[in-house]
């Protein structure tokens, strides 16, 4: 069972029946979709598509499995493919909202580094920019000279595009990631396995795998796989895995209506009374209490206030 299925995807939010654009560029402001929908942006997801958000003024919060999170000025907010999201905004808000096909940010002529890390993640960030910084200002040129491309709200992929695109996604990677490395600049063998380990947690972690499964998959010992994931988080591979389940969990709980067993057969549990066991050890809640306090939390998309309706 596919519990992300339960969540409406868009290509752009509020587009129905858009099809999916392989070399899609797209850039508005917050105020040209938030303002149509009462500043109010439902839960949905983007299977396909990679969003970048950069608010610089007026007040936004980010709604995700994992709360609500009120938004920095100025910050970026990266929306992986697929992962679910909502926000609220008040009408001073300033910013833009760019969305490029996943493809394309695959595309050779761009020169994002390590995209399956940067770009294959399982959660929105939030990625606070130093206001006085020149990368904060390098963002609001890069954003500035993408929009100054359109023509009648396309963007044509060009050459000076995936320049631009590259130089943008390069910079809110770099912002966001500091990597553990020797004084010599290289990476070491532990991080590289950890992140070898987590990449693959991505792919398997509905599959109910152990810890000498993901070792062996990884040419690796359980041993050093524990010990690499100590050194950079200071937790367990099996609280690591366990950890992205009960993500998706939330998840699931927050935007989905399955039941908990349903959600528990998806994420490879095979006993429910086991996994309500986790999640409470974890989140500190049941599950379905976790439920009441978040499933209402965001309202669908047909159930806008009254007078967002009416001005459309």
């Amino acid at each position: 069972m596919e519990l992300r299925s339960n969540i409406r995807p868009f290509q752009l939010y509020g587009d129905e029946g858009a099809s999916y654009v392989p070399d899609l560029v797209h850039l508005e402001t917050i105020a040209a979709r938030a303002s149509l929908h009462n500043w109010f942006i439902g839960a949905h997801r983007h299977p396909s598509i990679v969003q970048l958000l950069y608010i610089e003024r007026g007040h936004g919060t980010l709604v995700t499995e994992a709360g609500e999170a009120e938004l920095a000025l100025p910050s970026l907010v990266l929306i992986p493919c697929d992962c679910p999201h909502a926000f609220r905004f008040t009408p001073d808000a300033t910013g833009w909202v760019l969305s490029v096909a996943l493809a394309l940010l695959y595309d050779p002529r761009t020169t994002i580094t390590d995209k399956d890390h940067f770009l294959q993640r399982s959660a929105v960030e939030q990625i606070v920019v130093p206001a006085a910084d020149e990368q904060a200002q390098l963002v609001r040129l890069l954003f500035r000279d993408i929009e100054r491309r359109q023509i009648d709200a396309n963007i044509a992929v060009t050459e000076g595009v995936l320049a631009a695109l590259s130089m943008l996604f390069s910079i809110t990677q770099e912002i966001s990631t500091v990597a553990v490395k020797r004084g010599d600049g290289a990476i070491t063998p532990r991080r590289a396995l950890f992140t070898r380990f987590m990449e693959l947690v991505e792919q398997c972690y509905s599959e109910g795998l152990t810890v000498p499964e993901y070792a062996h998959a990884l040419g690796t010992s359980q041993a050093t796989l524990t010990r690499a994931c100590c050194e950079i988080t200071g937790s367990a591979p099996a609280t690591l895995v366990n950890e992205r389940r009960i993500i998706e969990a939330k998840r699931s709980l927050s935007f989905t209506t399955a039941s908990v067993k349903q959600i528990a057969d998806a994420l490879g549990y095979e006993d429910p009374a086991y996994f309500a066991r986790r999640f409470r050890q974890q989140v500190g809640t049941t599950a379905s209490e976790f439920r009441r306090q978040n499933l209402r939390r965001v309202p669908e998309l047909d159930s806008r206030p009254e007078r967002s309706r009416k001005a459309g």
